[in-house]
């Protein structure tokens, strides 16, 4: 729609649009990598500043400082940068940076004998690698002739990957994967939606829609994920449970075989004996 525009303010309303939902890509990126790495609980206050900055970051491009004015090019049209699209550059790069080096760590740290994690980090890595390169979509907004477009073919690239990730490797929880997507997905549209509310009464009705759906979309997630956290203690306990008895049986199996070998070595004493008896 941005490309396409027919105006300059058509482009730019656009491309803000756009922005509600790029600003935090590096904060929820930086955080996904710190849940897959299992490194959250250590890094809370680099993520709490990582949606800080995201949260500023919304705000700041619906002002003219972030984009304004349109740049030209025989594809279509793109808004120009301002001051504060530098700043967020920096953030984007800083923490995007810092989820490839968390992951790249983790990949480096991992058993090689556990050959599913090991591909599971590969995936997980590769295809966000692959997203992350679409960023060069921003070069538009600084007067280098690139087409933008190009970046959703690699955002396609990137899912993909991840999808088959998914169903052969089990990179994510199905059910938790969905129910946050799901409802993170709906966030979105109603965290928009009082932006295009013609009247103050309609926004703030659309505000309080968005923060209870917030509360009920937070405790959804969160019982689903101790619902699968639940699950995967039980197969922990199943595991452990499962590799006592093999090894009481291993030992049982030894113990039966001495047991075995003990008697049969008595019976051939005792023949031998016998045969010793009748010589004699």
């Amino acid at each position: 729609m941005s490309v396409n525009s027919k105006s300059e303010a058509e482009a730019i309303f656009w491309d803000r649009i756009v922005y509600l939902g790029v600003a935090f890509i590096p904060s929820s990126l930086f955080h996904l990598g710190l849940i897959f790495t299992d490194k959250e609980k250590t890094n809370k206050k680099w993520i709490s500043l990582g949606y800080f900055f995201s949260f500023v970051f919304v705000f700041l491009s619906q002002t003219p400082y972030f984009i304004d004015g349109i740049y030209e090019y025989s594809w279509g049209v793109h808004s120009q940068a301002r001051i504060f699209h530098h700043l967020f550059l920096l953030f984007f790069f800083s923490y995007s940076s810092l989820f490839v080096w968390n992951t790249y760590k983790y990949l480096k740290g991992a058993s090689k004998e556990n050959f599913v994690q090991v591909q599971q980090i590969k995936y997980f890595l590769v295809s966000f690698i692959i997203l992350l390169s679409g960023s060069y979509a921003f070069l538009a907004a600084y007067n280098i002739n690139f087409n933008p477009l190009g970046a959703y073919l690699l955002e396609l690239l990137s899912v993909s990957i991840l999808s088959f990730a998914i169903t052969k490797y089990r990179l994510f929880e199905t059910k938790a994967l969905l129910t946050e997507l799901l409802v993170i997905s709906m966030a979105i549209v109603l965290f928009v939606l009082p932006f295009f509310m013609p009247t103050a009464t309609l926004k703030i009705a659309a505000i309080i829609i968005f923060s209870l759906y917030s509360i009920v979309g937070y405790l959804l997630i969160k019982s689903t994920k101790k619902e699968v956290k639940a699950k995967e203690g039980l197969e922990c306990v199943v595991k452990e449970r499962t590799k006592e008895l093999a090894d009481r049986n291993e030992e049982l199996e030894k113990w039966y075989k001495l047991t075995i070998g003990r008697e049969v070595r008595m019976a051939e004493l005792k023949e031998k004996i016998k045969e010793m008896e009748g010589k004699n």
